[in-house]
């Protein structure tokens, strides 16, 4: 374990941005693991839910790391959280209101401006279709439950966290109690066991590290690439 925290603490000071090695894009919201390493805290709850381990050095992930996140970048989570000056995107909660992750409230924006009917996007390693005229959301595979979507001011009453990260007051993430099941991809019992039947994972015990990380690459990758093949039917929004 020392040495994974040493060989990521050393990545960390090569590079002042923090790169996903999930996603293989910048880190949203990066969390610190046990063992050192770091992802997108969306992208880390999606490969705990469907491998249970770090996809770089494959020690299993504790759910505590996901209900008590290691937050390295509180401050870009507290801007995000509290900004105004732009319109945002939210989900419905059994108490409130989610605010989603700014990289996919952007893929939200583009297809509102471009009046599309529906938008499919990739929130924790699971496949979610939005409906732009109902302001739905429901999981692709059809688990899970319909939620409300809107689209509202940075402020709004009743706003629980942002991407799964439960706020306290003063707009600081809650480390300690986050209670996050209620937001996307928590809807699975906790921690899911390892995925052996999906044809990306189906080996993941036996897998080397690197072709630990590849699969579930991989997988995310073709999650959103499945998301994309089929492009969803134009249709304009009913003049209010």
């Amino acid at each position: 374990m020392a040495d994974n925290e040493e060989c990521a603490n050393r990545d960390g000071e090569e590079s002042s941005d923090l790169d996903c090695a999930v996603c293989l894009q910048s880190c949203v919201h990066p969390v610190k693991l046990p063992c050192g390493h770091h992802f997108c805290y969306l992208c880390v709850k999606g490969v705990a839910l469907l491998s249970k381990k770090c996809a770089m050095c494959r020690q299993e992930i504790p759910w505590e790391c996901l209900d008590n996140p290691e937050l390295l970048r509180e401050e870009e989570f507290i801007r995000s959280a509290s900004e105004t000056s732009a319109e945002k995107w939210y989900y419905e909660g059994r108490n409130g209101w989610w605010q989603y992750d700014d990289r996919t409230s952007a893929e939200l924006e583009n297809a509102f401006t471009k009046n599309e009917a529906v938008v499919e996007v990739l929130v924790a390693g699971f496949v979610y279709i939005v409906d732009l005229i109902q302001m739905t959301q429901c999981r692709k595979n059809g688990m899970g439950r319909v939620r409300s979507v809107k689209r509202d001011s940075g402020q709004i009453p009743n706003k629980i966290g942002v991407a799964g990260l439960r706020l306290r007051p003063g707009g600081a993430p809650n480390n300690r109690r986050n209670n996050n099941r209620d937001a996307d991809g928590g809807e699975n019992p906790p921690p899911a066991p390892p995925v052996r039947n999906a044809s990306m994972l189906a080996d993941v015990d036996g897998a080397s590290d690197n072709q630990l990380q590849d699969a579930v690459s991989t997988r995310f990758r073709q999650l959103r690439l499945e998301s994309t093949t089929s492009p969803p039917p134009r249709r304009r929004r009913p003049r209010e």
